[in-house]
This record gives C-alpha cells, sequence and structure tokens, in this order.
C-alpha cells in the first residue's frame, strides 16, 4: 500500500470504529465494503487486518472478565465455528484466486443480509434453545468468519434471542470473536499467507481504533440508537448493494 492508499484505508478504519463505537455494530462490514468497493488492498488481506483487529478488541474487552462468558455455549459454538472457519478461509482463496469480482459480489450480498439481520429486533424466546442450535450458528458464523472476517451478525442475533442477560451476551459474543479472531490468524499462518504487510497496516489501524473508539464515546452524534442504527443500516446495504451489483 502507497501512503495515500494507507491514509485512506485508516481514514475507513475511523469511520467503522466510531459507527461501532455509537451503534455497537458494523466495523469489520464496513471496513471490508469500503476497501472492496474503492478496491484499496485485495479483500483477503484485509480480512486478516480486521481479525488481528477483532483479537485485540477481545482479549481488551475480556481483560479480567474471563470467568462471565458462558463457556458452554462458547464452546457449542465452537464446535461448528472451527470446521466451518477453515472452509471459509479455503473458498476466500480459491474465489480470489480464480474470479476476484465474483468475491466482490459475495462480500456486497453478505454485508446487505448482514445488515438487515443486524436492523432485527426480534422477541426474546421463552426458553434457551438447545445447544445444537449454538453449533449451526457456530457453523454459519465460522463460514463467514473464514471468507470475510465477519462472524458477528448470524451470531448477534441468535444470541440476543436468549433469555439471557445482556451482559452476559456480550461477554459470551466476545468470547466467540476471541476464538474465531485467533483460529483464522492461526490458519492464514499455517498456510503461509500471512505478511508483513498485513502485521503493519493491523498495528497502524490499532491505535486508530482505540482513539475512534474513545471519541465515538466522548462525543456521539445527536442521534437516538434507533436513528443510529438506521445510518449504520443504511451505510451497510448501500455498500453492499453497489459491490453486489457493480
Amino acid at each position: 500500500m502507497d501512503p495515500t492508499t494507507s491514509a485512506i484505508f485508516l481514514a475507513v478504519v475511523a469511520l467503522g470504529t466510531y459507527i461501532q463505537a455509537v451503534s455497537g455494530f458494523a466495523l469489520g462490514l464496513i471496513i471490508m465494503g469500503a476497501t472492496a468497493l474503492f478496491q484499496l488492498a485485495p479483500i483477503p488481506s484485509v480480512a486478516i487486518v480486521i481479525s488481528l483487529l477483532g483479537l485485540a478488541s477481545a482479549l481488551g474487552t475480556l481483560h479480567g472478565r474471563y470467568r462471565e462468558p458462558d463457556w458452554k455455549l462458547t464452546v457449542a459454538c465452537a464446535l461448528g465455528l472451527v470446521p466451518a472457519l477453515g472452509l471459509g478461509l479455503w473458498l476466500l482463496t480459491t474465489l480470489h484466486a480464480e474470479t476476484p469480482d465474483r468475491v466482490r459480489h459475495l462480500l456486497g450480498l453478505v454485508i446487505l443480509v448482514s445488515g438487515i439481520l443486524m436492523m432485527l429486533r426480534p422477541r426474546t424466546l421463552r426458553r434457551a434453545s438447545p445447544l445444537w442450535g449454538y453449533t449451526a450458528v457456530g457453523a454459519i458464523a465460522g463460514f463467514l468468519g473464514g471468507m470475510f472476517s465477519a462472524p458477528g451478525p448470524p451470531l448477534v442475533l441468535f444470541l440476543y434471542l436468549q433469555p439471557l442477560a445482556v451482559r452476559q451476551i456480550q461477554v459470551t459474543l466476545f468470547s466467540i470473536f476471541l476464538l474465531t479472531s485467533f483460529g483464522r490468524i492461526g490458519l492464514v499462518m499455517a498456510r503461509g499467507e500471512f505478511g508483513g504487510s498485513e502485521l503493519l497496516l493491523g498495528l497502524l489501524s490499532l491505535p486508530v481504533v482505540l482513539l475512534f473508539t474513545w471519541i465515538g464515546r466522548r462525543w456521539p452524534p445527536p442521534l437516538s440508537d434507533l436513528g443510529m442504527r438506521r445510518l449504520a443500516f443504511g451505510l451497510l446495504v448501500l455498500i453492499g448493494t453497489l459491490l453486489a451489483l457493480g
């Protein structure tokens, strides 16, 4: 990446971080989508950077709170997530080598559907879902995590359906994100696809994420929670549509 492209990429990271800080989601989707839309960097490389940022975020969130997640649910998700993670990564590498435009179109569809899922606010279930349900959702999340470092949408929707305290849902989500990021980085390294450029870009992005997370919490926009979610939803739909049809 030349200095100008790197600066644009970091600006995209800043925008995605700010939106996540005030809406609670969309960091990885916005970074991945905007980067692919403007062709700032190859999608596989950006996915590695997002995994690095996700790993740092999850470690920071769970620091001193490792007893709070429901590890039984995390393990149930992991049973489906881990094998699907490898499948998603393999498919990304294969498709990107053969038909990169198809990967961009698929990414656009994923972002579009994810934006719609993130706007849904279904009622909480009266009874908790069986463990096999977590494994099934974990498989979907693992596949998306392997392809685009975007395991969040199916996990967020499914866990917020459960009759659990919001705090426990949040830390359990981060325990799954930690596993996803760690697993994906390990797989990429094992395949010899982890380069110095991705590490450097991740290190450059980390202070931007920390700064704009603080800015978002310190100076949120004059919008309600619903208004902010609609803004993020609109941005995701726009990016997803342009990628899918481009």
